[in-house]
């Protein structure tokens, strides 16, 4: 070949160039895992209130009313909607925490508000 050829979308070598074992053919393309998704060249575990499956490019935001409160540390709690939680009753959702209702407000499992008495 004259010209390199780039590995399929979503996909990536970590390898810069060093050893040319590491570029001799597209099996030698990876993808992210789960909890991680491809930003240029390397994977990045996706942010607080994100998942990702496999191979992906951009990370997935939870419902609405649920929430994964890791910033980004443990990829494994990022890999599935699953990770999503909602907060518990009496209990509001804000940002990534959950918060208790204050004086005279109640709310049910999942709540993003409290509701007055």
């Amino acid at each position: 070949a004259t010209t390199c050829t780039d590995c399929p979308a979503g996909k990536y070598i970590s390898d810069d160039g060093t050893w040319y074992s590491n570029h001799d053919s597209s099996y030698d393309c990876d993808s992210c895992s789960a909890g991680k998704y491809l930003s240029e060249s390397s994977c990045v575990v996706c942010g607080a209130n994100t998942y990702s499956d496999s191979g992906a490019t951009t990370c997935t935001d939870c419902p609405a009313g649920k929430y994964i409160s890791d910033d980004g540390t443990w990829y494994s709690n990022h890999d599935s909607s699953y990770d999503c939680d909602s907060c518990s009753a009496g209990k509001y959702l804000s940002e990534s925490s959950c918060v208790v209702c204050g004086a005279n407000t109640y709310s049910d499992s999942g709540a993003t508000t409290c509701t007055d008495c």
